[in-house]
């Protein structure tokens, strides 16, 4: 027996009551008609994710086995493809007849395991998608003609941007928002940056970057792979590493061999993600989806090639936890430039300072100084400026603008 990965979910749909629209006089027809199509269409996207998250176990291929839905539809495998027919039926509560008459079928296409939706997302507020994907939060993503290809977990999307407008395709809008942090909350965050005057320069030239809200277990492996690393080199150890297990990072809880793990050119850290993740078991897994900040880090801590600072990156963009503020060497030396009075003298004081003055912020603050930092700090020679800050300065030594 072996697990096979969805590669098509075909839904047919049926329209019911087709019949009773039929019996309606002239535009009332045509009216109805929609209406069971509007109400049919809002479901479609709940039931691809529904559909696309069931797996098959077939013997051979061409081998018949039924799915776990309780539609209880036969599913035929073809190799690594399968197709499978569910039946759902809507009535409008207005309907003098459950009766269907007329059918419609709607396909729609997912890649083992993924569905193969598209959505278009307006954001509330700037976003940049090239900014956001290549900052250092994501590894495992490709580019190309200027759409990325981005893989976290069990998720694979396709991200374009054109103008104010993200176009994503595996992924409803629902799934896509939450991925790429497109709500109010981001909004929010960022407008209390905004009101610290040492950050509003750096807002002000980075204000299209978003945190991405990623699978835990996967920021667990990539920020272990961090260490006294550079970003292309971690893209180069997950590639490898998810190519050898199928194009995914190897589950939780499960058994890495050490061969492979090196194999990914890891280093020293190879014993460090096998260790990790056989340690990664269920019961771990829910107690760092239950604790709040502090009980995460110190639990975090206890696994195998993981310190302070990979700890607050896993807690920041694997659990959500926004006031986690990762301190390196780039941060360290970031924060001694911003705040120059401030003293610091390591880390943790960098650290605790970032947290007093951000609080839930801090990681959002920390990540437009982390981008200021590797783009610009080596060759500024002062704090950053708004426009504002320059215009004013320039009128006071009467220069013309």
């Amino acid at each position: 027996m072996r697990a096979v990965g969805i590669g098509i979910v075909r839904l047919e749909l049926y329209l019911v009551d087709m019949e009773h629209a039929a019996t309606q006089p002239g535009g009332r027809r045509e009216e109805r008609e929609h209406l069971l199509r509007v109400r049919a269409a809002r479901h479609i996207a709940q039931v691809v994710e529904s559909a696309a998250r069931y797996r098959y176990t077939v013997d051979a291929p061409h081998a018949e086995e039924r799915s776990r839905h309780p539609t209880e539809k036969p599913a035929r495998a073809y190799g690594h493809t399968i197709e499978w027919h569910a039946i759902f039926k809507y009535a409008p509560a207005t309907s003098p007849t459950m009766a269907t008459t007329t059918g419609r079928t709607i396909a729609a296409r997912a890649r083992r395991g993924t569905h193969h939706t598209r959505a278009r997302i307006i954001s509330p507020g700037q976003f940049d998608l090239a900014l956001t994907i290549e900052s250092g939060q994501a590894f495992r993503y490709t580019k190309e003609n200027g759409a990325y290809r981005l893989r976290n977990g069990a998720i694979e999307v396709t991200l374009r941007q054109e103008n104010d407008v993200i176009i994503c395709e595996g992924a409803d809008e629902r799934t896509a928002r939450h991925l790429l942090r497109i709500d109010l909350e981001h909004e929010a965050g960022k407008a209390r940056l905004e009101q610290d005057l040492v950050l509003q320069p750096i807002i002000e030239r980075y204000g299209g970057l978003r945190i991405l809200r990623q699978d835990m277990h996967e920021t667990i492996i990539a920020f272990i792979c961090s260490a006294n690393s550079n970003i292309p080199k971690i893209r180069q150890n997950l590639t490898l590493l998810a190519q050898a297990h199928g194009e995914r990072l190897p589950p939780p809880g499960t058994a890495i061999n050490i061969d492979a793990a090196r194999a990914a050119k890891t280093g020293y850290r190879a014993q460090y993600i096998v260790d990790t993740n056989r340690m990664l078991t269920r019961n771990f897994v829910q107690q760092l989806k239950r604790g709040n900040y502090e009980q995460n880090h110190a639990l975090l801590r206890t696994l195998p090639g993981i310190g302070p600072k990979v700890a607050d990156c896993v807690c920041l963009y694997g659990l959500d936890h926004g006031e986690a503020f990762p301190v390196d060497v780039h941060i360290f030396r970031a924060m001694k430039a911003l705040f120059p009075r401030a003293g610091f003298k390591n880390e943790r004081e960098a650290k605790d300072f970032a947290q007093q003055r951000w609080k839930k912020d801090a990681g959002l603050a920390q990540q437009y100084i982390f981008e200021w930092a590797r783009k610009e700090l080596s060759s500024a020679k002062r704090r950053p400026q708004t426009k504002n800050q320059r215009l004013v300065k320039r009128k006071k030594r009467g220069v013309a603008r």
